[in-house]
């Protein structure tokens, strides 16, 4: 009983049929079965789909390409503005001026405008003799 109404019969009579011999009618989910004609559409969509997404994944693959190469300057950027934010100090390039100051024994460090870059102690070998030592150094020789 794979038929139970010949298939010219119009759909709103064989529900008419169908309503007046349930002994009950549920509304539900079922599994029909395909024809070969069905099954071949139904792997037609599937080919379909699978190639559309292939050429998704594509764009994806080269948006992310494209995304990170204009993500890493910026990521640079912050790498470098989070450690001078970190240290309170920024490198620069340019001219830098010492100045020595034998009497305090230290050295300034200034940068072109003037501003003082650092300061630290004198080198032994920045040190100026003075005339008491090379007096002591020519009378002990």
């Amino acid at each position: 009983m794979d038929q139970l109404f010949d298939s010219s019969m119009p759909k709103h009579e064989r529900i008419v049929q169908l309503e007046s011999m349930a002994c009950r009618i549920e509304e539900g989910k079922y599994f029909k079965k395909l024809s070969k004609e069905d099954i071949e559409s139904k792997k037609e969509n599937l080919s379909d789909n699978i190639i559309k997404l292939s050429e998704l994944e594509q764009k994806k693959k080269d948006y992310i390409l494209e995304n990170k190469g204009q993500q890493k300057p910026l990521i640079e950027d912050n790498k470098l503005l989070i450690e001078v934010i970190k240290t309170k100090q920024e490198e620069k390039n340019g001219r830098i001026y010492y100045i020595d100051q034998q009497e305090e024994g230290q050295m300034y460090i200034y940068d072109e405008d003037g501003n003082l870059i650092d300061q630290r102690r004198l080198r032994p070998d920045e040190k100026q003799t003075t005339i008491f030592s090379i007096n002591k150094h020519v009378s002990n020789g």
